[in-house]
């Protein structure tokens, strides 16, 4: 069993495949860890701290894979390892999948969070999702999910993935949405798939 990691942005189908790969006996990372690690990305010893959690499971998805170039040395710390970068039909699609899901879970069910609720939300830690937020994306503070930025961000990390792995096997890119996502899948990380579909979970669409 190769170590796998997902490292497409959140709200891509991360959640999916951690349960798909789960059902085919694969030890899934502590989430919780990880987006705390992520929090702390400034530490000098924050890679080592990375690769150590990394250590600790067979699939990873989520922060801090998902949000920083980390895949850049975790190919080097774990040369086995495989990499799916998940994605969404466009950026478009991906922008308003994590809205509508941020909108009911941050906001007020219907408009975005602001900058202060945000800052009051509680999931993980007081302000994680505003540290977050800021981490992630180059929006204005006033408009933290300006969505030409977040769009961007979106593009230019699928771009900057597809270059670091070009002409490696070890990589595979997918649309979340494709019938056949189950299968490529498992082909790619080398086991049969007991599940035709990959599961469905987190859907706010």
């Amino acid at each position: 069993m190769k170590k796998v990691f997902c490292i497409g942005a959140n709200k891509t189908g991360t959640t999916s495949l951690a349960a798909f790969f789960r059902a085919h006996g694969y030890t899934v990372g502590d989430q919780a860890a990880g987006e705390r690690l992520f929090a702390g990305r400034r530490a000098p010893d924050y890679r080592e701290r990375v690769i150590a959690l990394a250590a600790t499971a067979d699939f990873f998805q989520d922060l801090p894979f998902s949000g920083d170039d980390s895949y850049t040395f975790l190919a080097e710390a774990y040369p086995r390892a495989k990499f799916i970068l998940t994605k969404r039909s466009s950026a478009d699609a991906w922008y308003r999948s994590l809205t509508v899901y941020h909108a009911k879970k941050f906001g007020n069910g219907t408009e975005l969070p602001t900058a202060e609720m945000l800052k009051k939300a509680t999931y993980r830690y007081p302000g994680f999702m505003w540290d977050a937020n800021r981490a992630l994306y180059p929006s204005p503070p006033e408009d933290p999910y300006r969505k030409s930025d977040l769009t961007a961000w979106y593009e230019d990390r699928i771009k900057a993935a597809r270059n670091f792995f070009s002409g490696k096997e070890r990589y595979l890119e997918i649309e979340i949405e494709d019938p056949a996502a189950a299968k490529k899948i498992a082909d790619f990380a080398g086991f049969e798939a007991r599940l035709p579909i990959l599961p469905h979970l987190n859907r706010n669409e």
